[in-house]
Parts: C-alpha cells; sequence; structure tokens
C-alpha cells in the first residue's frame, strides 16, 4: 500500500474552506481576503486554480459545473469524503508536530560579529520598531475581526502571533543590553 504524500499548507487551506461548503475559485479567494488568511498562510489568487486540479486528480476534491441565468458557467469544488479523511488526518497531524519556524533573523544573529557594535544595536532596535508595528497592526486586525467576540479557534490565529511578537520583542530588548554591555565586540572578527 503506498503512503499517502503529506499535503502542502496551501492544499490544507484551500480543503479547509471546501469543507466548510462547496465553492468556487472567485468565492474561495473573497473568503480568504475577507478572514485575513494571507496574514498567516501562503495561500494567493494564482494558487488556488492550479490546487484545485492537484486536489482534484487525488480526488480529495470533485467539480461541477453550475449554470446560472444571467452568469457564465461557474466550476464548483467540493470535498469528497477521502479528501474530509485526509484533511482531518493532516490538522490532527499539524497540531501535535510542533516545527519550530526557520527564520532569516538566525542568520543575522550567527553573523552579527561582522558588523561594528552600533550597527547591530542600530538594526536590532530597527527590528524592534518594526516588531511592534506589526504587533500593533496585529491587535487592530483583530479588533476589526470582532475581538473578544471571535469564535475560539479565529481569536487564536491572532492571539498566538501576538504572544510571539511580545515574546520576541521582551528577547529583543534583553538582547540589544547583551550587545552593549560585551566587552569583547568582534567588530569584524569572529569572538569564539
Amino acid at each position: 500500500m503506498q503512503k499517502q504524500v503529506e499535503m502542502n499548507n496551501i492544499e490544507i487551506a484551500i480543503l479547509g474552506l471546501l469543507t466548510e461548503r462547496a465553492m468556487h475559485g472567485y468565492e474561495l479567494d473573497a473568503v480568504v481576503e475577507d478572514r485575513g488568511m494571507r496574514n498567516w498562510t501562503e495561500i494567493g489568487f494564482s494558487s488556488i486554480y492550479s490546487t484545485f486540479k492537484k486536489l482534484e486528480k487525488r480526488e480529495f476534491v470533485e467539480s461541477r459545473i453550475e449554470y446560472g441565468e444571467t452568469l457564465p458557467p461557474r466550476k464548483i469544488y467540493e470535498v469528497t469524503e477521502k479528501g474530509a479523511g485526509e484533511f482531518r488526518k493532516e490538522v490532527k497531524r499539524i497540531l501535535s508536530s510542533p516545527k519550530r519556524p526557520v527564520s532569516e533573523f538566525d542568520l543575522g544573529i550567527a553573523n552579527i560579529w561582522c558588523v561594528s557594535r552600533e550597527e547591530a544595536v542600530s538594526s536590532l532596535e530597527s527590528y524592534i520598531k518594526k516588531l511592534k508595528k506589526e504587533k500593533k497592526e496585529l491587535e487592530e486586525l483583530w479588533i476589526r475581526q470582532g475581538g473578544e467576540r471571535l469564535p475560539f479557534f479565529v481569536a487564536a490565529l491572532f492571539t498566538r502571533p501576538m504572544t510571539h511578537i511580545g515574546a520576541e520583542l521582551e528577547w529583543a530588548e534583553k538582547f540589544i543590553g547583551i550587545v552593549k554591555s560585551r566587552k569583547d565586540w568582534g567588530g569584524g572578527k569572529r569572538i569564539d
């Protein structure tokens, strides 16, 4: 028996939306936009139809043509029983498997020794400023979407990243203090 290939994030996001109800591509894109999903998943309009094709090939969705009186025919996609089962498996896999995110910022930390202390502090201060802006924008979006009145799982899509940003801000403030206090600053020479 062949092992089922894991789905990518775009496939999972689209299957999740189609699990709620059958939709055509433009409708699905409107839901993605309305829910602010582009803030937390890589789904873009151009990827929707190619993902529909992949999911249909794997028999996770099926399509039908819907004819309207005044509208041109539209292809409507809906989740199959097989697709719903695989979707639930993927959700359980994701929820039970923490993954450390890969961050470009870690590359900067690993190579901080090659810049002057002043450049490092200035760069870190800029990082903190941008984190604060990102957190503020996320908080504002959360409030616009309904804040505390949101279903608990939707609220978690805001509160979890806000908590992460808060922890990152706290860490970055401490790290600037460390950078400022180091007596052995390399300033272009690796510190061992």
